[in-house]
């Protein structure tokens, strides 16, 4: 059979099952190595998102800590007096 797939031009590629560099593939591990693969494309377009969400308001990117931080105080007022 292989030397038929041979002929085909088909190539068959070396079977590494659920171990790569000695880290066992898993449930978990699969997003992460494909996150790990992709960051500069998830980086790039997290800053382009963030950038375009906060480009017309007065404080800009400071709004990324204000904003929480106002809401913080604000549930602290209400469940702690």
């Amino acid at each position: 059979m292989r030397e038929a797939e041979a002929r085909n031009g088909a190539v068959e590629s070396p079977d590494i099952g659920n171990d790569l560099m000695g880290i066992r593939m898993g449930f978990f591990s699969d997003p992460v190595l494909m996150l790990w693969k992709y960051r500069g494309l998830l980086r790039q377009t997290t800053l382009s998102d963030i950038r375009a969400r906060f480009a017309g308001s007065v404080l800009g990117l400071a709004w990324l800590v204000t904003y929480p931080l106002i809401f913080l105080g604000t549930y602290a007022m209400v469940y702690l007096y």
